[in-house]
């Protein structure tokens, strides 16, 4: 196994973590319950750690796309690009989580508020990851490169 293979195999859980993420912490937030906003934020940072090595991966990942070269050396680069940016997405959402349940261990009032500020940004963070698993897919599923 190389790190194509753990790029692939990496690459799905931020994209559903992140979605699982805002159905708890929106849950949370809608009901008042603490422990689905816990929940939520916790997946959040597990979100973040786990999309650091699935960008890590994809470097190796690319050389084995250059060396094959029946992929557009344009989507590799689009897919990297819009990486860059969620990685940096991902793991802000992820430090803010740890934030949030810091501020909810302190019992600080600012917790409720820090959820839906959280809650935004996973939302955005969600919309970037989806984006780039969209570019993802274009490079390998020609279905959907050309219906785009």
């Amino acid at each position: 196994m190389d790190s194509t293979y753990f790029h692939l195999v990496l690459t799905h859980f931020p994209i559903i973590g992140t979605m699982f993420g805002v159905i708890l912490l929106g849950y949370g937030i809608y009901s008042k319950n603490d422990l689905f906003k816990k929940a939520g934020l916790i997946t959040f940072i597990a979100v973040a750690l786990v999309g650091i090595p699935a960008f890590l991966t994809g470097d190796g990942a690319a050389e084995t796309l250059k060396q094959l070269k029946s992929v557009p050396q344009n989507l590799i680069d689009n897919h990297e690009e819009l990486g860059e940016k969620a990685i940096w997405v991902i793991v802000a959402l992820g430090l803010l989580s740890l934030i949030g349940l810091y501020l909810d261990y302190k019992k600080d009032k600012r917790f409720t508020t820090a959820c839906l500020i959280i809650l935004i940004v996973s939302f955005v963070t969600l919309v970037l990851m989806v984006f780039v698993g969209y570019t993802g897919g274009q490079i390998r599923l020609s279905d959907i490169r050309f219906a785009g």
